[in-house]
């Protein structure tokens, strides 16, 4: 009895070699069809994103033009703020959006009893934003941001950390 052993390996390989051709042109007619693209549009959105109702129902509120901040605080133009023109940089020894601790601040630096301050040296500026007013008690007036610090490297030991402002930024 003479058997053919190897005509049914043959035949195995031949099998083997259909599955991973076929498997190979369909994942070729995948990406060939169903392109995996490098970008996409998103359209324009034409419509509006959110409505104001011109009636808002209810009961009206009033004082809707004051501002919930600060309000304490008097007014810029009733308090005295040394903005000099002449002042370029300065140092910076603290900051607050209440004026009445600034004043604080400065009559405990000029009553202590080893001040090193003049009162010609202390400056108060003022940065108005919108949700207030930032105070800035400042030191001296310097004609560069090398100079100020310089000095504060030198002289200023009463501060963590010397912060040069330039005050016609503010």
């Amino acid at each position: 009895v003479k058997k053919n052993l190897f005509k049914n390996k043959k035949n195995f390989y031949n099998k083997k070699y259909f599955i991973i051709v076929l498997i190979l042109i369909i994942i070729i007619l995948f990406f060939y069809f169903y392109p995996n693209q490098a970008y996409f549009e998103i359209p324009d959105f034409q419509g509006s994103y959110y409505i104001i109702p011109e009636d808002k129902g209810g009961e009206k509120i009033i004082n809707q033009d004051k501002k919930g901040l600060h309000l304490s605080t008097p007014p810029v133009d009733v308090i005295e703020v040394s903005n000099d023109p002449s002042l370029e940089y300065s140092i910076q020894v603290y900051t607050s959006d209440n004026y009445d601790v600034i004043k604080k601040k400065i009559n405990s630096m000029m009553d202590s009893v080893e001040t090193i301050f003049f009162s010609e040296d202390l400056y108060v500026a003022v940065l108005k934003h919108n949700f207030g007013n930032e105070f800035f008690l400042l030191y001296k007036n310097f004609n560069s941001r090398k100079e100020a610090f310089d000095h504060c490297n030198k002289y200023v030991y009463f501060l963590e950390n010397c912060i040069i402002v330039n005050v016609k930024n503010l």
